[in-house]
């Protein structure tokens, strides 16, 4: 029953006109972005691979990561307010199927589509194989990096739904926090917490490390550890709607 609700949800989303036209947006962006990186390493003669790898890295995969906040909480918005707002999760909440595992398909099957454009830095860089010489390990690690804000993402718009029966409202609630989270370090007024607490919970803070090639433990933890926060909170409102007399 988990694969039955993963497959609806990777169809819904995948159905929407609204996914493609982001998806598209996205492809748009990066790849001019990606154009303007290689303008600035073509050199009369071979751009350097370090410099070169660098720079897509830290603009293409940086602005990626940026666009993946943008675009889950515009996606994930309905994925529980919106059956909630139509009183079609009662019958989901009537099938055999326990919270958790309603929760499992619908986080997953969001987090795939998602996840998808992820893809398009990769395809991007592949582009250049014929040309030049590209760190394919500092590559990887963004990419790694990238799925982690995708996984982050995506849990804290299933959590945003699941607060409301108003799927706009739970959007805005995912960007207000998103948003939150990537300037809590540059709030002057904050110093004395500054670069212990909310470094921590500044979300920009650790995917910037992968967008330099460095895969560390405590920032892949950061990436589970909040999304696991977020989908016991979400579990925890599916289950006492389950709870309703």
């Amino acid at each position: 029953m988990t694969a039955v609700l993963f497959r609806r949800e990777v169809r819904r989303i995948l159905l929407s006109p609204l996914y493609w036209g982001l998806l598209a947006g996205q492809a748009l962006i990066l790849a001019w972005v990606f154009l303007r990186v290689v303008e600035a390493y073509a050199t009369p003669g071979a751009p350097p691979s370090a410099p070169l790898t660098q720079g897509l890295c830290l603009e293409v995969f940086g602005l990626a990561g940026a666009l993946a906040l943008l675009a889950a909480p515009v996606l994930t918005m309905g994925i529980v307010a919106g059956e909630w707002r139509d009183r079609s999760y009662d019958l989901l909440a009537a099938a055999p199927l326990t919270p958790g595992q309603i929760l499992r398909g619908k986080y997953l099957g969001a987090l795939l589509p998602l996840a998808m454009g992820s893809l398009i830095p990769v395809t991007l860089c592949l582009l250049l194989t014929p040309w030049a010489r590209l760190d394919w390990g500092w590559i990887a690690a963004a990419t790694l990096g990238l799925l982690g804000v995708h996984v982050l993402f995506t849990a804290l718009g299933l959590w945003s739904s699941s607060l409301t029966r108003r799927p706009p409202l739970a959007a805005a609630l995912a960007y207000g926090l998103a948003l939150l989270s990537s300037l809590l370090n540059h709030r002057p007024g904050l110093a004395p917490f500054h670069g212990d607490l909310l470094d921590w919970l500044t979300w920009n803070e650790h995917y910037l490390p992968f967008l330099q090639g460095r895969v560390q433990t405590p920032d892949l933890a950061y990436f589970l550890i909040l999304a696991g926060l977020l989908l016991a909170l979400a579990w925890r409102r599916l289950a006492r709607y389950g709870e309703r007399p």
